[in-house]
């Protein structure tokens, strides 16, 4: 609804792009549903009858299509306090901390898990201490060494859950964890299962190890997860502290039951102290490609990634401008990752910046030197940064000096280009919203690559009329 104002006269409106009959208009007020799905921008215009001039203003609306998002299966975030960031709507809508949860949320690390089919949240946790959705704590994943890690956490199906066969089918997800900053060295992966029965979260197995047999090793405070290219097993994927090794571990039906040792990657692990083991791995949403921050050396690492064997390829590194010693780096792809993408990061230092990284290819990425603005006051990036499941990237932020004064910057237009090298205006628009408490590192960690199941590993076939097929090789044939 757009009001009326009781003194304003010879009025027009104007909406771009033009929605039919409604795009202009000269009353006083007026209420338009938009049907498709887009950035419009609202003009005003009055024309002073004295004199002629005209006086014009406009502002920009995002539409967005109503109803659950892209990615279900994290349509409900939960960090800092048991905030809940609920996109089930079709928009992103925050709940306040929730003050009844005693010993809520680390403010450093967290990852949720939906239903894939209607959103609704299973479950939440912090790495350590696993809460269902009536925010009943269920359980521990494992003891403190591994709490208030950075990007450390990670929800993954069971694999039995894609079982063809209803007896054996299962209804439970991994949750892997990492230890924290300044445990790091003195820990490898660990994780447990819950299950949900009749909606409800269950802890059934905790600090589980991998199996004899299995490589194993202590590893730093970074955890992604790429499906497999059959799109029912997953690659679990962590960096061996002291070791230019990053290890892709194999979820199947059976449990983990594969590791491979991707050695052939920079040594980037080789600043001395406890930030040497201050790393985040992110994953592009097609799973063909992987970025590692490297803390210590201010540096973000591009890989190709093999989802079919768990291989990585190391293709090229970016360092990051204007940092510091104190740079906290997270990173996101966009959701059309591949040739001609971007890729995003945050710097939390005395710059405070966003900077967009373009991907012709994974060869050449291209900084766009120019930081996008994030407001006024001056906004603090509290670093954390996470591909939502409806395709937009939202970043956690402060107004500096003001932890109370905590916002969401969100990036609308992520697959867009920014300020290129002429200067001109960026693309990418930036809205914020109130949480109404610091984010601080909190945005859970999510598993960006999507799940496309096939119904064969090595053919497919596709009936076009009614005794014809066409038949063509699966992802996964070799």
């Amino acid at each position: 609804m757009f009001p009326a104002a009781s003194t304003a006269t010879n009025l027009t409106w104007v909406i771009t792009p033009s929605i039919g009959t409604t795009s202009t208009t000269t009353t006083a007020g007026f209420q338009v549903t938009f049907t498709v799905a887009g950035t419009y921008s609202i003009s005003l215009s009055s024309t002073d009858p004295a004199n002629g001039t005209v006086t014009t203003n406009a502002i920009q609306v995002f539409i967005v299509n109503c109803g659950l998002p892209a990615r279900p299966e994290h349509a409900v975030w939960c960090y800092q306090r048991s905030v809940h960031l609920d996109f089930t709507t079709g928009i992103a809508l925050s709940t306040p901390p929730n003050s009844s949860i005693s010993n809520p949320l680390s403010p450093f690390s967290s990852t949720s898990q939906c239903d894939p089919i209607t959103g609704n949240l299973h479950f939440y946790t912090d790495g350590i201490r696993v809460w269902n959705n009536s925010n009943v704590l269920i359980g521990n994943i494992t003891n403190a060494n591994y709490g208030s890690n950075i990007k450390g956490t990670i929800s993954v199906p069971n694999p039995n859950n894609f079982n063809a066969n209803p007896q054996t089918r299962t209804n439970s997800y991994y949750i892997f964890t990492v230890p924290a900053y300044g445990q790091s060295g003195n820990g490898s992966l660990v994780f447990g299962e819950v299950a949900i029965n009749a909606g409800i979260a269950g802890l059934i197995s905790s600090n589980n190890t991998l199996p004899a047999g299995i490589f194993n090793t202590n590893v730093v405070e970074a955890i992604t997860a790429i499906p497999h290219c059959n799109g029912i097993d997953t690659w679990i994927i962590v960096h061996e502290i002291n070791s230019s090794n990053t290890i892709s571990y194999l979820l199947s039906g059976s449990g983990i039951s594969l590791a491979v040792q991707n050695s052939s990657l920079p040594f980037i692990n080789s600043n001395p102290g406890p930030s040497r083991h201050r790393f985040t791995i992110e994953s592009a949403p097609h799973g063909d490609a992987m970025a590692i921050f490297n803390w210590a050396n201010e540096t973000v690492y591009f890989y190709s990634f093999n989802n079919t064997n768990g291989q990585m390829t190391y293709t090229s590194s970016v360092v990051i401008p204007q940092g510091s010693a104190n740079t906290q780096l997270h990173g996101s792809f966009a959701p059309n990752t591949g040739g001609g993408s971007y890729f995003y990061y945050a710097v939390n230092s005395s710059t405070n910046s966003l900077y967009q990284i373009e991907l012709p290819t994974l060869n050449a990425p291209i900084i766009q030197n120019i930081p996008f603005s994030l407001g006024s006051p001056l906004r603090q990036l509290d670093g954390s940064i996470q591909l939502g499941p409806d395709n937009l990237i939202y970043l956690s932020s402060f107004t500096q000096n003001n932890f109370g004064d905590s916002k969401m910057l969100v990036i609308r237009a992520p697959n867009v280009s920014g300020p290129g090298v002429a200067g001109c205006n960026p693309v990418v628009n930036l809205n914020n919203f109130t949480i109404g408490q610091r984010n601080f590192f909190s945005l859970p960690n999510l598993a960006d690559a999507t799940r496309n199941p096939s119904l064969s590993l090595d053919f497919l076939a596709v009936a076009s009329i009614c005794s014809t097929y066409t038949f063509s090789v699966g992802a996964c044939w070799s």
